[in-house]
C-alpha cells in the first residue's frame, strides 16, 4: 500500500470513530423513587420544568443591562437594529415572538415614544420565561448527584442516548441544547447583544452557573413553546437504560424491572467498587 493510500485509510478511520463518539452521547436524568415517576417511562414523556422553580435563584436570570451608550450613537444603533430586523438577517424567531417583535419596532421606529431599551429588555425577560427546561447530567457515578436528586440513592437514573443533529433538525425549531458553563463570576448581558447576536446571548443566559455546579455537568435542553407540564421525549433522545440507586426499596426495583421489559431496556443497579483502582461506585445489571 503506498503512503498516501495509508494516509487516506487512517483519515477514513479517524472520520469513522469521530461519527461513532458524536453519535454515542449519553446523557442522565436522576429521578426520586416517586412511583408516577416511574410509571411515566412507560409513556415516552418526560417533565419540563419552569426555571422560575430552579434551586439556584440565580439560573436563567442573568442580568441584563443597557451598555449601549458606550460603544454606538442613539440613532446609529436604532437604524442599525432596524435592517437587521427588517431585512430578516436575525433567524432565532423562537425568541423573537411577535410581541418583542412588535416592541423592539416600537423603540428603532419611534411609534411609541414611551418605548426605551429598558422596555426592549423586559420584553425579553418576559419571553425567556416562557420557556421550559429539562436538565441532564454528563455522568452517573457522582455520589452528590445521587443524594441532591435521587433521594440519597433511593431513587434511579434515566441513561439517554443524544443526538444533537436529530434534536436539532427533526422537531420543528421546538428544542435546543447547551451545555452549561460554570464561572466564578457571573456575567452580564448587554441589550446590544440581545439584538444583535442572540444565539450567542442565549447560550450565555441559558447555560451558566456559579462554579459551586460544577460537579453536574450539566447539559440542558431548552423547551420554546412549554414549560411546567409532560410533553414528548423529542427525537434525538431516547432512553438507553435504567439504573437503581443502592438504596431502592425491593418493591420499586421490581417495578423498574418490569418496566425495562416492556420498553426493551435492561435496567441496572448501583454498587460499590471494590478496587482501589476504580471509582468509587458502578453498576450492575439486574435484568
Amino acid at each position: 500500500m503506498q503512503d498516501c493510500d495509508l494516509l487516506k485509510l487512517i483519515v477514513l478511520i479517524g472520520c469513522f470513530q469521530m461519527d461513532e463518539q458524536l453519535d454515542r452521547i449519553y446523557l442522565y436524568r436522576f429521578e426520586s423513587n416517586d412511583n408516577e415517576r416511574i410509571k411515566q417511562l412507560l409513556d415516552s414523556k418526560f417533565y419540563i420544568s419552569d426555571p422560575n422553580k430552579f434551586n439556584d435563584p440565580l439560573d436563567f436570570k442573568l442580568e441584563v443591562k443597557d451598555k449601549t451608550f458606550s460603544s454606538y450613537d442613539d440613532e446609529k444603533f436604532k437604524k442599525l437594529v432596524k435592517f437587521i430586523f427588517e431585512e430578516q438577517v436575525v433567524d432565532d424567531f423562537w425568541i423573537f415572538d411577535e410581541q418583542v417583535k412588535e416592541v423592539i419596532s416600537n423603540w428603532y421606529n419611534n411609534a411609541d415614544l414611551s418605548v426605551d431599551l429598558e422596555k426592549v429588555i423586559s420584553s425579553f425577560k418576559q419571553r425567556v420565561m416562557t420557556f421550559g427546561v429539562r436538565c441532564f447530567m454528563r455522568g452517573y457515578k457522582n455520589p452528590l448527584s445521587w443524594s441532591h436528586y435521587a433521594k440519597g440513592h433511593q431513587g434511579f437514573c434515566i441513561e439517554y442516548e443524544f443526538n444533537p443533529m436529530v434534536l436539532a433538525t427533526r422537531n420543528n425549531s421546538k428544542w435546543a441544547f447547551y451545555h452549561v458553563n460554570y464561572s466564578n463570576r457571573l456575567p452580564e448581558l448587554c441589550i446590544s447583544e440581545l439584538l444583535l447576536t442572540p444565539r450567542q446571548a442565549m447560550e450565555k443566559l441559558f447555560a451558566t452557573k456559579s462554579i459551586e455546579w460544577a460537579y453536574e455537568q450539566e447539559v440542558r435542553i431548552v423547551n420554546f413553546e412549554s414549560k411546567s407540564c409532560l410533553v414528548d421525549i423529542p427525537s434525538g433522545l431516547k432512553m438507553n437504560r435504567l439504573i437503581a440507586g443502592v438504596n431502592m426499596p425491593k418493591e420499586q426495583i421490581e417495578t423498574l424491572k418490569s418496566i425495562g421489559l416492556r420498553l426493551d431496556i435492561p435496567v441496572y443497579q448501583m454498587q460499590r467498587n471494590n478496587s482501589d483502582f476504580e471509582s468509587l461506585w458502578g453498576s450492575k445489571r439486574i435484568t
